[in-house]
C-alpha cells in the first residue's frame, strides 16, 4: 500500500510538474494580457481559443486513452500499436483539419457576426492540430514513466509560448491577432518536435487490427468528450449572444482562475490511469486501496480549491487593472465544478477495468444537455454568475451519476460519512471567510489565511484520530 502511495507521489511531482507548466501561461502572463487587451478582446481571444479547444475530441477520437489502455493492461506490442496510432492520428487528423479550415467562415461568422476572424479561427484550427502530436508524445511518455523527458520539454514549451507571446503582445503590440500568432509558432515547434520524435522512436507503421482495436476502444469516449467540452465551453457562446464580449472577457478571467484547481486534478489523474491499472491487477486490496485515495484526494484537492475560492479576489485584484475586477465573482463556482469533476474522473474505475466506457456517453450527455438549458434559462437574466452556476450543477449531478454507476459495476466501499463531513466543513469555512470581508485588503489576506489554518489543523486532526483507530483495529 505504501509503494503505490510513494509511486502517485513521485509520478504526481514530475507530470505535474509537466502539466502546471502547460496550464499556468494564461495565469502567469494574465497581467500582460489584461495590461495590453481591454475585456472585449481578450473575450475574443477566450472564444477563439474555445473553439480549437472543442475540436480535439474530434481530432483524437480518445486514442491517446485507448493506447494507455492497449499496452498497459492488455500488453499489446508497443512499438507497432505506437506507430500505427501515429500514423493515423497524422492522416486523420490533417484530413479533418483540412475540412475545418474550409468551414472556418461560416464558423466564423456564426460567431462573432461577420468574417472579419476568418483568418485567425483558421489558424487556431492548425495550432491544435499540431498539438495532438503532444498529446501522442505525452502518452508515450506516460507508458514508458519517462517522466523527466515529459517535464523538459513542457519546460522549454512554456518557456518558448510565454516569450512569444510577450513579444507580440507587449513589444509588438499585435492584440488578439499576435496572441494566436504565437499560439502557432509554440505549436509548430513542439507539435513538430513531438512528431519527429515519435517518428524515430516509434516508426509509423499500419496494423490494421491494432487501428480497429484502438477505436474501438475510444470512439465511445468521443461523444462523451464532445459533451464534456460542450458542458466546458459552450457558456462562452451563450454569453456571446445574451450579453456581450466584455462579459465573455471577465467571465475567461475568472474561469482561468478557477481552473487553476484543475492543474493539481490533472496532475494525479495522469498518473492515476496507469497505476489503477496496475493496482486492479496487482494488489488483492486495490478496493480498500482506492477508497483511501479517494478520501485523501477530496482532503487535498478540496482544501486548495478552498483556498483559491478564498482569495479569488485578492488575487485578480493584484494580477488586473480595475476593469477586469468583476471576474473574482465566479471563481468560487467555477473551482466548486471543477473539484466536483475531478471526482468524476478519480472515481470512474468499475467502466474503465470492465472495459465498459460506453456507458459514459449518457451521462456525460445527459450533464451537457442539462447544462445547455441551465445556459439558457440563466444566462440571459444572470449574466456570468448564471454561466457559473450552470457550470457548478452540471458538474454536481455528473459526479453523481458516474459514482452510481461506476460503484454498480465494481463496487468500491468509500467513507461517504466522512466524505461529507469533509465537504461540509470546506462549505462552512468558506461561507465563513466570506462573512469576514472587510474593507481592508490586508486584513482579509490575514482573516482568510486563519480560516484555512483552522481547517488544515481539523482535517488532520481528524486524520490523525482515524489512523490511530485504524492501527487498534488491526
Amino acid at each position: 500500500m505504501r509503494f503505490i502511495f510513494t509511486v502517485l507521489r513521485q509520478g504526481s511531482v514530475l507530470y505535474g510538474l509537466s502539466l502546471v507548466l502547460q496550464k499556468l501561461l494564461n495565469i502567469v502572463l494574465l497581467p500582460v494580457y489584461t495590461r495590453f487587451l481591454p475585456p472585449d478582446a481578450y473575450g475574443t481571444f477566450a472564444l477563439l481559443n474555445t473553439c480549437g479547444q472543442a475540436i480535439l475530441p474530434l481530432l483524437m477520437l480518445g486514442l491517446s486513452q485507448a493506447l494507455v489502455w492497449a499496452v498497459v493492461y492488455r500488453n499489446f506490442n508497443e512499438t507497432q500499436t505506437t506507430g500505427s496510432t501515429l500514423a493515423f492520428q497524422f492522416s486523420y487528423g490533417a484530413a479533418l483539419t483540412l475540412v475545418l479550415l474550409a468551414l472556418a467562415p461560416w464558423l466564423t461568422e456564426a460567431l462573432f457576426g461577420d468574417r472579419t476572424h476568418t483568418v485567425l479561427m483558421r489558424l487556431v484550427f492548425i495550432a491544435f492540430y499540431l498539438e495532438t502530436m503532444e498529446y501522442l508524445l505525452m502518452t508515450h511518455c506516460r507508458i514508458r514513466e519517462r517522466m523527466g523527458t515529459m517535464a523538459a520539454i513542457a519546460s522549454g514549451r512554456f518557456t518558448t509560448s510565454a516569450l512569444l507571446h510577450v513579444i507580440f503582445l507587449a513589444g509588438l503590440h499585435m492584440g488578439v491577432q499576435g496572441l494566436v500568432i504565437a499560439q502557432l509558432i509554440t505549436a509548430f515547434l513542439f507539435g513538430g518536435g513531438a512528431l519527429l520524435y515519435l517518428w524515430k522512436q516509434q516508426p509509423p507503421q499500419w496494423s490494421m487490427p491494432d487501428i480497429g482495436v484502438l477505436i474501438r476502444h475510444g470512439w465511445p469516449m468521443v461523444p462523451a468528450q464532445v459533451s464534456a467540452m460542450i458542458l466546458t465551453v459552450s457558456d462562452r457562446f451563450f454569453l456571446q449572444h445574451f450579453r456581450d464580449a466584455h462579459e465573455v472577457g471577465w467571465y475567461a478571467l475568472g474561469y482561468n482562475i478557477g481552473m487553476v484547481i484543475n492543474i493539481v486534478i490533472i496532475s494525479i489523474q495522469v498518473v492515476w490511469q496507469k497505476q489503477m491499472f496496475d493496482l486492479v491487477r496487482d494488489n488483492p486490496e486495490a478496493k480498500q486501496v482506492m477508497s483511501q485515495l479517494v478520501t485523501r484526494y477530496v482532503a487535498g484537492v478540496g482544501f486548495a480549491g478552498l483556498g483559491l475560492a478564498l482569495f479569488s479576489h485578492e488575487v485578480i485584484v493584484l494580477l488586473t487593472p480595475s476593469d477586469y475586477h468583476a471576474a473574482s465573482r465566479v471563481v468560487p463556482l467555477v473551482v466548486s465544478a471543477y473539484v466536483l469533476n475531478g471526482i468524476t474522473h478519480f472515481t470512474n474505475i468499475g467502466m474503465k477495468i470492465r472495459n465498459r466506457n460506453h456507458l459514459s456517453t449518457p451521462i456525460v450527455v445527459a450533464a451537457a444537455i442539462l447544462n445547455l438549458g441551465l445556459n439558457l434559462v440563466l444566462i440571459p437574466a444572470y449574466g456570468m454568475m448564471g454561466a457559473a452556476w450552470a457550470t457548478a450543477l452540471a458538474y454536481g449531478v455528473q459526479a453523481t451519476a458516474y459514482v452510481v454507476v461506476n460503484q454498480w459495476l465494481w463496487k468500491v466501499p468509500f467513507a461517504y460519512r466522512r466524505l461529507l463531513a469533509l465537504a461540509a466543513l470546506l462549505l462552512t469555512a468558506f461561507g465563513v471567510g466570506r462573512l469576514l470581508m472587510t474593507e481592508h485588503f490586508w486584513l482579509n489576506v490575514a482573516l482568510k489565511f486563519a480560516v484555512l489554518a483552522l481547517v488544515a489543523l481539523l482535517v488532520w486532526s481528524a486524520y490523525r484520530a482515524h489512523t490511530k483507530s485504524a492501527a487498534r483495529c488491526r
